[in-house]
């Protein structure tokens, strides 16, 4: 008569349950440190997205514009030589034309460094430099808050080039005395 097996510490079902409950929790463990140290570097593209989602209401507020002026000034294609739509088309193509190279660069700053104060300080002021220069173009005069706006998404713009030609030489000559 054959015995019946009895599950022990000995038992090798026992151990083969026991390197799967290790296992998987190992795993867990693993993948729960990898999510902690992608969001750490930025990885989530937080401030990215936030901004991208600001610039994307602006820019519809600008069509809005465009288009309600469009319609109730009976012009179906390009401005009619009126000067209100030339200006409206004005500040919706300029964000059009700054708004996706700085959010790329912004998008590179974050995975680069992570979300630091100073990329979401650049973020900010990009945002506000549009909102600004929005404003401004409501007239066809030189406004303080076009000019602001412009110089502000000037700097904005050569601060992210700048950083992104950092990391980059960064990456492919890294300083002798900085390498750990």
């Amino acid at each position: 008569m054959k015995e019946q097996h009895q599950p022990g510490a000995h038992c090798a079902f026992a151990f083969a349950a026991r390197l799967r409950w290790i296992e998987r929790a190992v795993i867990t463990k693993i993948r729960e440190k990898a999510r902690v140290g992608a969001r750490a570097k930025g990885k989530d593209m937080t401030i990215t997205l936030f901004t991208a989602g600001l610039i994307g209401l602006l820019l519809l507020i600008l069509s809005l514009r465009v288009s309600f002026y469009r319609r109730s000034a009976a012009i179906s294609i390009g401005d009619g030589g009126d000067p209100a739509m030339v200006l409206r088309l004005r500040a919706q193509a300029n964000l059009v034309e700054y708004a996706p190279l700085t959010l790329f660069l912004l998008f590179l700053a974050e995975q680069a460094w992570g979300p630091t104060w100073y990329v979401m300080a650049l973020a900010a002021l990009f945002v506000a430099a549009r909102v600004l220069h929005a404003i401004g173009m409501r007239t066809a005069t030189p406004t303080l808050a076009r000019f602001i706006g412009a110089s502000a998404t000037y700097a904005v713009l050569a601060l992210l080039a700048f950083l992104a030609l950092a990391r980059g030489i960064a990456l492919i000559a890294p300083c002798p005395t900085c390498m750990a």
